[in-house]
């Protein structure tokens, strides 16, 4: 199914499930997405900024040139989704605990791609981000913080007062600026 310029009210994707949609300039700003669940879908252009998420699945969903800027994932799962090119400014990624088990894991994020997306001043809060794709990603003033970053490449993306705390850093690719801009973080002047 096709939504086209739709804006979509408060309540009105709550407890759906969508499979193989495509959203095309779509409104969903403040929209209820609890117990929502969408497989294999596209939003293309859709401005997603500010939604409630509580137990809602995204899998194998992409979202070129999309806002979704100031959201909490603490509530939310993807697994293979393609966020190249969108908008994801000041976001929250951190999965919450089970009150079960009192463990505490890892927000799953590798099989996603955050290749060419804007992701400045956002959190990534003990994540799973190994071999995730950010190149040409805007990461000004990113923190990453306990997260596992083995293998992830960040060539070509704009890091300058991103920070790396406390994470897990084996094979992960920066480029020259990259290492530069890393460095000067973290107090370090090139020598001429």
């Amino acid at each position: 199914m096709i939504y086209k310029n739709k804006t979509f009210v408060k309540n009105e994707l709550r407890g759906e499930h969508f499979s193989d949609c495509e959203f095309l300039d779509c409104l969903f700003s403040n929209s209820d997405f609890k117990f929502t669940f969408f497989t294999r879908c596209k939003f293309h252009k859709c401005d997603l900024s500010s939604i409630q998420c509580n137990n809602t699945n995204f899998s194998e969903c992409i979202f070129p040139e999309s806002k979704l800027s100031n959201l909490n994932f603490f509530s939310l799962r993807f697994e293979k989704c393609d966020f190249a090119g969108a908008v994801m400014k000041d976001c929250i990624f951190k999965q919450s605990s089970s009150k079960i088990n009192s463990s505490k894991k890892k927000f799953l994020l590798s099989s996603c791609n955050f290749s060419d997306t804007d992701l400045a001043g956002s959190i990534f809060d003990f994540c799973n981000l190994s071999g995730v794709d950010f190149r040409n990603s805007k990461l000004e003033k990113v923190t990453f913080e306990k997260c596992d970053l083995q293998k992830a490449d960040f060539s070509n993306a704009f890091i300058s007062g991103a920070s790396f705390i406390d994470c897990k850093i084996e094979n992960t690719i920066l480029d020259l600026q990259g290492f530069i801009n890393f460095g000067n973080s973290k107090g370090f002047v090139l020598s001429g």
